[in-house]
C-alpha cells in the first residue's frame, strides 16, 4: 500500500507498511562469514537500523533515515555482492512491489 500518485517522485512516496521489516543477509566465502541486518521502522522518518559484522560475534549498529525507495536499493547493493537473504531470520516486506 502506498501514498503515491502520478504527481509525486517515487523517492518522496511514503509506503504505508504496518510492521517491522527485518532481513538478514548472509555472505560467506572462504575468506568471509559475514551478516548484514536491516530493520525498517515504519514511521514518517522512514527510519532504519543496520546492523553487520562477522557471524558469531557482536556486529556494529548504525541508525539511518531515508525513503523506502532508496532503502531497497541499498538491499539490491548487498545482493549484488553476494549477500544472501536469510529467510529464517527475517521478516521481509522489502520483496514487495511498491
Amino acid at each position: 500500500d502506498s501514498d503515491c500518485d502520478s504527481t509525486k517522485s517515487k523517492d518522496s512516496c511514503k509506503i504505508n507498511i504496518k510492521q517491522v521489516c527485518s532481513n538478514m543477509y548472509i555472505y560467506q566465502d572462504e575468506k568471509s562469514n559475514k551478516f548484514w541486518k536491516i530493520e525498517y521502522i515504519p514511521n514518517e522518518d522512514g527510519e532504519y537500523r543496520i546492523e553487520y559484522g562477522r557471524i558469531g560475534k557482536p556486529g556494529k549498529i548504525e541508525s539511518k533515515s531515508d525513503t523506502y525507495i532508496k532503502i531497497k536499493k541499498l538491499i539490491e547493493c548487498k545482493t549484488k555482492k553476494g549477500y544472501i537473504l536469510d529467510s529464517k531470520k527475517s521478516i521481509d516486506c522489502f520483496s514487495l512491489n511498491l
